[in-house]
């Protein structure tokens, strides 16, 4: 459902179908570099840190899971758990922040060092599919099964505007 790219070395991060299961390749000769598993479930978004050699994954599994790369384990799941699946994530790898949306209608704000969430904003009113943001403004767009974008301000948590008019779910987005 998602992938990674490493641009400069064309290292490939994604999900091996309904799986719990993602793997690195190298894009050029498609050789399995590396096999991530951790008896999660199927995973729906991830996002990495090349730097770093860090991932961040979101799936069925009701949790975010940050990963060392390196050694191909979990380094931390997120406290408290969420109700139901992740399936969109966005980070900020520098200021050691993510947001996530899923499945029970919630936009979460964690701590990539604690993994702990510091607020949920809720607008949606059916499950979240996509997420955008500027870090630099903290203001966040969210798409969902509702048909609606929504505009957000994450410094002071409020929705700051709506925009209806989509025939369907809307699964993607960029800004």
């Amino acid at each position: 459902f998602s992938l990674a790219v490493e641009p400069r070395t064309l290292s490939l991060l994604g999900g091996i179908g309904l799986s719990s299961r993602m793997c690195i390749r190298d894009f050029e000769c498609t050789e399995l570099i590396y096999d991530l598993f951790d008896n999660g479930d199927t995973v729906l978004c991830m996002a990495a840190d090349w730097h770093s050699l860090r991932a961040l994954s979101g799936g069925w599994e009701p949790a975010l899971r940050l990963w060392d790369l390196n050694s191909g384990k979990t380094v931390r799941m997120s406290e408290p758990p969420v109700e139901d699946g992740i399936h969109c994530v966005a980070v900020d790898w520098q200021a050691k922040k993510a947001l996530s949306g899923g499945q029970d209608c919630y936009l979460r704000l964690w701590d990539l060092d604690t993994m702990q969430q510091q607020f949920a904003l809720r607008g949606h009113v059916h499950p979240i599919f996509c997420v955008a943001l500027d870090w630099n403004t903290n203001r966040a767009i969210s798409g969902a099964q509702d048909r609606v974008l929504r505009f957000w301000n994450l410094e002071r948590g409020e929705l700051l505007a709506e925009f209806a008019g989509h025939s369907g779910t809307v699964f993607c987005l960029d800004v």
